[in-house]
């Protein structure tokens, strides 16, 4: 399976972002803390290595300085490769037929009734998309299935955002409409 358009043009886009502003390609690839994380980290070690090194040198030791701008380029770096390795695993195909396997097993072993397995296989599905609006529904399935009626309301919602089609959102409108008031 080739990569569609709109899985360059988001993996293009993630690219640019990670290099101007490390972290921000990860949040565009739903790891938003990892993200965030990293972006905090870099912001934090540039602004002590500008601060020592052209602003106020007299008052920053020039080891602090050097040790916060190698940091700084350290984390740029490594911000780099996550996206890259993100985007690969993501929107690559090797993702999408994992991810078909994974929901095949899931929705057999919730026809059994296998709910922890069931519960384990999509786990393992969201880990690599957790956008992906079939993993979506049934986790939405499941989580109805096992009486978490308030967590199974926002993963049908969820799904509404995800998948807008027709059928997506006449299959999640009638589970919320079926679902009791929590």
């Amino acid at each position: 399976m080739a990569d569609t358009r709109s899985d360059r043009s988001r993996k293009i886009t993630a690219l640019t972002l990670n290099a101007l502003a490390p972290g921000a390609g990860l949040v565009l690839l739903r790891r938003e803390w990892l993200g965030l994380s990293i972006c905090l980290l870099f912001g934090l070690l540039t602004q002590l290595a500008l601060w020592g090194l052209f602003i106020v040198p007299a008052s920053v030791p020039w080891a602090v300085s050097m040790a916060a701008a190698v940091g700084a380029l350290s984390i740029w770096g490594w911000a780099q490769w996550l996206v890259v390795a993100r985007a690969r695993l993501v929107l690559g195909p090797v993702a999408n037929e994992a991810i078909e396997v994974l929901l095949a097993r899931a929705s057999e072993a919730l026809e059994q009734g296998e709910y922890p397995r069931c519960r384990h296989l999509v786990r393992l599905a969201q880990s690599i998309d957790d956008g992906h609006a079939d993993v979506q529904h049934v986790w939405a399935h499941l989580l109805t299935l096992t009486g978490q009626f308030r967590d199974a309301r926002r993963a049908w919602e969820r799904l509404l955002l995800l998948d807008p089609t027709r059928e997506a959102k006449r299959t999640a409108i009638d589970a919320l409409e079926k679902l009791p008031d929590t």
